[in-house]
């Protein structure tokens, strides 16, 4: 049972697992929160923070009257160097072993 209480949600197994190594994997989104004002800071993972600041910041020197263009592009190459670097780190460090089991083709 999934009881959607806000802010901690909660999930009840019934009957309750007798294995202590059973696992469970679940999937879910959420949509990120608003800053809502200027004091809030952004619900994203540390990670990606560099990767979001770098690219507003050349955003609003885009947008900006009287920012150097040399600025603009300096900010560009760092928005892509952290939007790289935080990409990279989506993936999962998991442990993973896989062993296929062709013994049907090769008796």
């Amino acid at each position: 049972w999934f009881d959607r209480t806000i802010p901690q949600p909660k999930i009840y197994l019934w009957p309750v697992p007798s294995d202590p190594f059973v696992q469970m994997t679940i999937w879910y989104s959420r949509q990120i929160m608003d800053v809502g004002d200027l004091y809030g800071e952004l619900e994203i993972p540390q990670r990606w923070y560099l990767a979001v600041v770098s690219m507003l910041a050349h955003q609003m020197s885009l947008e900006l009257p009287g920012v150097d263009i040399g600025r603009t592009q300096y900010l560009e190459a760092q928005a892509e160097k952290y939007l790289n670097m935080a990409e990279q780190e989506e993936r999962d460090k998991s442990p993973i072993y896989f062993a296929p089991n062709i013994s049907v083709y090769s008796r």
